[in-house]
């Protein structure tokens, strides 16, 4: 984990590189004309909103792109989700992996991703 602190959209995050581990069945994947960057730290911005009591860390990801993870606390171990995106020509391939939350969670986040790409 870099010890780095990076300011996005308004939120202070610890920057961290994560990890992105075997898929599960509550994963979800889509392809969005933002860049990768956008995709992974907009959706911090939106959730810490409603959920100030949450912990973001958004890093480089491993084999490329960007990651948002979402956790009860600053340690990796309390991640709910993890989200990547890669930038992928025309835009970002973004993927919700499901870590230690529920279904309900995995949508609320999916929801900001996808406003995070239109704004509505």
């Amino acid at each position: 984990m870099s010890k780095g602190i990076v300011g996005v959209f308004g939120l202070t995050v610890i920057a961290a590189a994560c990890a992105t581990n075997g898929a599960q069945s509550d994963d979800r994947r889509g392809h969005f004309a933002k860049s990768g960057m956008v995709m992974a730290a907009c959706p911090a911005g939106v959730l810490t909103k409603r959920h100030p009591e949450m912990h973001f860390m958004i890093g480089e990801a491993d084999g490329g792109g960007f990651s948002t993870t979402g956790a009860t606390s600053d340690n990796m171990a309390t991640a709910l989700w993890v989200l990547t995106a890669k930038d992928s020509g025309s835009g970002s391939d973004v993927t919700l992996q499901k870590k230690g939350g529920s279904a309900a969670q995995l949508d609320e986040v999916w929801a900001a991703v996808e406003y995070c790409e239109t704004g509505t």
